[in-house]
């Protein structure tokens, strides 16, 4: 069974403590951080995170923060995690 998969893409201003916070807090929801984008090959592709969600976290966050505006938050978006494409 396939749970729900976000990335959450932090502001420029969030620290590795701010990313670290919303890390954990995915864990004791019950989810698991799939990609640490922070660290990836040793330069940071993007400020943020891949995690699974099966218990709804991530989401209930993003829909909380998208009514606030981000405003008072480190984090920049958060979105599902799916497959791009090209032509």
């Amino acid at each position: 069974m396939s749970h729900p998969r976000y990335i959450v893409v932090f502001k420029k201003t969030a620290s590795k403590k701010d990313i670290e916070k919303y890390m954990q807090d995915v864990h004791a929801a019950g989810g698991k951080v799939t990609h640490d984008y922070t660290k990836a090959g040793g330069r940071p592709i993007l400020n943020g995170f891949a995690a699974e969600d099966p218990s709804g976290y991530l989401k209930g966050l993003g829909d909380s923060l998208t009514a606030s505006g981000f405003s008072n938050s480190p984090i920049e978006y958060i979105e599902p995690d799916g497959v791009a494409t090209t032509q």
